[in-house]
Parts: structure tokens; sequence; C-alpha cells
């Protein structure tokens, strides 16, 4: 839906207009296409229960929205949605609220990928030497776009 029509609709900006307005997109068909880094965890099936487990392996994930079956979890509506891992080998992912989301966004807790990059995390380490044999030892996580 255009975020114009969104607004209109409701009189106000909602959440989903504020996430749309963030990326740069000026329809939520992008946004149900968008692709985002996130640390999320795996689950793996327990075919005979029906439950899953998770594979205690929280690590950044390329993952996609989900426009949910229940009337709250409708990407529109600006109230809640379903962040799922894209691999289709690891099931996962979680529910934000999209206020959350977007606040996660904002911070780089979450990370959007432009349409197209071949964009991946690593997980780096390096050491600066203080003096005579003290070092400090930095880690981070970096995204690497390869051409």
């Amino acid at each position: 839906m255009k975020i114009e029509k969104l607004i209109e609709r409701d009189g106000y900006k909602n959440d989903t207009v504020r996430i749309c307005e963030f990326l740069g997109f000026a329809d939520t068909e992008q946004l149900k296409e968008a692709r985002f880094f996130s640390k999320e965890q795996s689950y793996s099936p327990i075919p005979v229960i029906g439950w899953s487990v998770s594979n205690n392996d929280c690590t950044w994930r390329l993952c996609k929205i989900i426009d949910g079956d229940n009337e709250y979890h409708i990407i529109d509506e600006g109230y809640k949605f379903r962040l799922e891992i894209c691999d289709g080998v690891n099931q996962g992912g979680r529910l934000y609220y999209q206020c959350d989301f977007l606040s996660m966004l904002e911070r780089g807790f979450i990370v959007y990928v432009k349409d197209g990059s071949n964009a991946h995390i690593e997980h780096i380490k390096w050491a600066d030497e203080l003096c005579d044999g003290v070092y400090v030892i930095h880690e981070a996580d970096v995204i690497i776009e390869e051409n």
C-alpha cells in the first residue's frame, strides 16, 4: 500500500509509515520484499512432537518480514510483524512490535540489506599495542560488501 494511503486511512503516521520513511520506501510492498541482517537463533523441528528446539547458535542471519495471518500481525496495520530467517534450512525468527523494530533498525541492531547486495557480516578481531607488550583486543561485527 502507498504510504500516503496509509496516512490518509489512519489520519496519522503509524509505525509502518515510520519504518518505510526511515528506509526511503514509498510503498509497503518494498518493505515486504526487503531483507535485513538480524541476530537470530535457528530452530530445528521435532517432527513427531510438532515442536521446535533452539540450536543455541545466535548469529547474524539474513531475514525477511513475513506478513502475518493474524489481524494484529499485518504489516500495513503498524502493530506487529514476524522477521524470519531466509535460508530455508533453519527455522526461526522473532515477532516484533513495529516500534521496537524501528528502534533496533535506527540503532544498528537490525541492518537493512540493499537490493542486489552480496553483503555479509563477519566477526573480526584486532589488537592495538598500548605500550611495551600491553595490548587492547577489539572485536566487532562488520558488513562486508562484495562486488
